[in-house]
């Protein structure tokens, strides 16, 4: 949703200049700041659930977190030689095409 808000010069500077120390947007660093109120809120309304975490998540988030504290995809490299010889040169249309030969695709 689109929407428009009005902040105090020195906060939206500060914030931009944030956002850009994170190599992140001002738009991403609102919604995080409101997710985290509000979340916050949420828990204080209901102290019962707090520390209750999703079946889904992961046991340390601290390892998928880089040194900024941000989420890092870690290497999952297979120390492969990369490609094939015959689409080392190919255009993805071709590597695409033989992904999906004889599939319909």
């Amino acid at each position: 949703m689109k929407t428009t808000i009005e902040l105090a010069d020195d906060l939206a500077k500060r914030a931009r200049a944030h956002a850009a120390k994170e190599g992140t947007t001002l738009r991403a660093l609102v919604e995080r700041g409101l997710r985290s109120v509000l979340d916050a809120d949420e828990e204080s309304r209901h102290p019962q659930a707090r520390g209750v975490r999703s079946p889904y998540a992961v046991a340390d988030d601290s390892k998928w977190l880089g040194q900024s504290g941000r989420f890092q995809l870690r290497d999952a490299s297979v120390g492969g030689c990369g490609l094939r010889g015959q689409f080392r040169e190919a255009g993805w249309r071709r590597v695409r095409a033989a992904i999906y030969e004889g599939r319909g695709g």
